[in-house]
């Protein structure tokens, strides 16, 4: 796996390929990165950077400065823009987010636009919620975003901007010095291998299977057993139910030394007209889904139709879709998804206003599948969806599009 890699501050990257590349700009400490074929090429070839102690105080006065700088952005931006806006909608103003209400606003042609693109959504969230406890931004909630309070410059944020105060938060700190201390390169190397079969097999990003850092830490405490494994920040009851014998069977092979195998997580395909054992008359299963007053009943059929990738369900399925229950309408969009009829577009694009965010969530997925371009501008809508992964998931549903 190739990397790059500052040699200032010892931050990598992972990239997949040499296209990749020219999609990163310099780090966040603005020194270029440096591009090297392993993390172990690196590590020998040039050695580890270690600080002089001399210079640790330089350095943290340059990170409080960064700190604040950045901070004194976001606020200036809030001052910038012609109305108050939502958090998230600020937060996505400043990722350089080209989203309808954007553009049709001409919002991109701020100085301020785009300008923190490459600070991740979920630190420039840390850092909106920072200035709110600070009281450089107050918030109030309004009908039009109701989930996602909408904010404004206080007298002390303006002053801030103008002022030679800084702060420090340590948020921009190093943290991935020496992240890959006592850590077998090898088994990350086939954990990351399975994490992207897995990914590859169910048609999903790789980071929605497991992220990288708690990759990084099975390599490093190789766990066994799933109190173990659980153990592990960002490994949690969903992912143990959906993975997690694959990947402790991976360990304990590696382990033991036998010869470690990458599992294959698709289905079997079904054969054209097979039905599976389990239906024996799918209008049975119509009149179930329908009709059955018991919700696990019916939540149960939408899971089974949607595993026949049969066209001729579509239509009962985006009923289905309307369902009171919701996890039987999150059910009917997953069948919708594995089917993959575009007759399917307007029911889909109808449930990504589902209050459930799951609901949405499988909506946006499903119609990534189908690469329903009907479905854009409805997609984009949810930029600004409170939960992130609703707003991942639609992410993944865009570029699945765009790639058709």
């Amino acid at each position: 796996m190739p990397y790059l890699i500052c040699e200032q501050c010892n931050v990598y990257y992972e990239v997949n390929s040499e296209e990749e590349i020219t999609k990163f700009g310099n780090c966040e400490c603005g020194n270029p990165l440096n591009y090297y074929e392993s993390l172990e090429l690196y590590l020998k070839g040039r050695g580890k950077i270690k600080r002089l102690p001399q210079h640790d105080s330089i350095i943290g006065e340059l990170l409080d400065l960064y700190e604040s700088t950045v901070l004194k952005i976001i606020l200036y931006a809030v001052k910038e823009l012609p109305k108050d806006m939502a958090r998230g909608r600020v937060v996505v103003f400043l990722r350089g987010s080209k989203s309808s209400f954007i553009v049709d606003e001409n919002l991109n042609q701020l100085k301020t636009y785009s300008v923190l693109s490459g600070i991740s959504r979920k630190k420039m969230d840390k850092l909106m919620e920072i200035l709110v406890e600070k009281k450089f931004l107050k918030t109030r909630t309004v009908d039009e975003y109701p989930n996602n309070d909408v904010v404004s410059l206080t007298d002390e944020g303006n002053s801030f901007i103008f002022n030679k105060e800084s702060l420090d938060m340590g948020l921009f700190e190093n943290k991935n010095v020496d992240l890959m201390i006592g850590v077998d390169e090898e088994l990350y190397s086939k954990l990351r291998s399975l994490r992207n079969r897995i990914a590859e097999d169910i048609e999903m990003p790789a980071y929605i299977v497991c992220a990288n850092a708690p990759l990084i830490e099975m390599a490093r405490k190789m766990p066994v057993k799933p109190e173990a494994m659980l153990s592990i920040k960002g490994i949690g009851k969903k992912f143990m139910e959906n993975y997690g014998e694959s990947f402790l069977n991976l360990i304990r092979d590696y382990k033991s030394g036998k010869t470690v195998h990458i599992p294959n997580h698709k289905r079997k395909p079904q054969k054209k007209n097979e039905k599976p054992s389990e239906i024996q008359d799918p209008f049975d299963f119509h009149n179930i889904i329908l009709n059955d007053p018991r919700n696990i009943m019916r939540t149960h059929t939408a899971f089974l139709l949607g595993e026949t990738r049969d066209s001729k369900h579509v239509d009962v399925l985006c009923q289905a879709t309307k369902d009171d229950d919701g996890n039987v309408r999150r059910l009917a969009a997953a069948a919708l998804g594995k089917i993959g009829d575009k007759r399917a577009e307007d029911a889909l694009i109808d449930l990504l206003q589902d209050p459930k965010p799951q609901v949405r969530q499988y909506a946006a997925t499903s119609l990534g599948k189908i690469k329903s371009r009907k479905a854009l501008p409805y997609l984009r809508k949810l930029d600004n969806d409170p939960v992130v992964y609703v707003q991942e998931n639609v992410e993944w549903a865009i570029q699945k599009i765009r790639k058709d």
